[in-house]
């Protein structure tokens, strides 16, 4: 039996995360560490290589994107303008959610499905929903109130959410619920 760990083994890094050894003598190490997998039996990664599929100065992708769905129901009295924002934590600002999920009308009992993707999950997605209700059921009949909410966005998968607005007689406000229905 061959004990695949050495725990004597060092190698320093610089700054950036690179191996502080140069190519050639990385490229030795590699070969090595491929030598010893054939005739040990154990896996490059547990001698202190890469992994077969690893590139020698790549990193492992951790969660490479994620995505936030929502399905906007207007259940209020009025139409409303919406419109979506999208953030990170580590940012101060929001920037506004385009393409198709674009700002537009909701009309009164309509909804509106969209999704917006976060390329950088680690430094904690956040999504905005504000409504311009309108001062009636048509639209363009000019703003009568404002109103927000915020949600942070799960990383781990891809969750369907169902986002309401609800209210009557100037008195209005956002519900973010996540869809139980579809397995959040």
């Amino acid at each position: 039996m061959v004990d695949c760990l050495d725990e004597d083994r060092t190698v320093g890094f610089n700054v950036s995360g690179r191996s502080t050894l140069v190519a050639p003598v990385r490229f030795a190490i590699f070969a090595a560490g491929m030598i010893a997998t054939l005739v040990s039996g154990c896996s490059p990664a547990s001698l202190g290589g890469p992994a077969p599929t690893q590139a020698l100065n790549s990193r492992p992708a951790v969660n490479d994107d994620t995505q936030f769905r929502w399905d906007l129901r207007n259940h209020s009295d009025a139409c409303a303008w919406i419109t979506v924002y999208w953030s990170y934590k580590s940012q101060a600002t929001w920037h506004i959610v385009g393409g198709s999920s674009r700002p537009r009308f909701v009309a009164r009992f309509d909804s509106w499905s969209g999704s917006e993707n976060y390329n950088h999950p680690s430094l904690g997605p956040q999504i905005r929903f504000r409504a311009q209700v309108e001062k009636s059921a048509s639209c363009g009949s000019g703003t009568r109130s404002n109103v927000t909410a915020d949600q942070d966005v799960p990383t781990y998968r891809s969750t369907p959410w169902v986002v309401y607005l609800e209210g009557s007689n100037g008195k209005y406000h956002i519900r973010i619920k996540c869809n139980l229905q579809r397995g959040c």
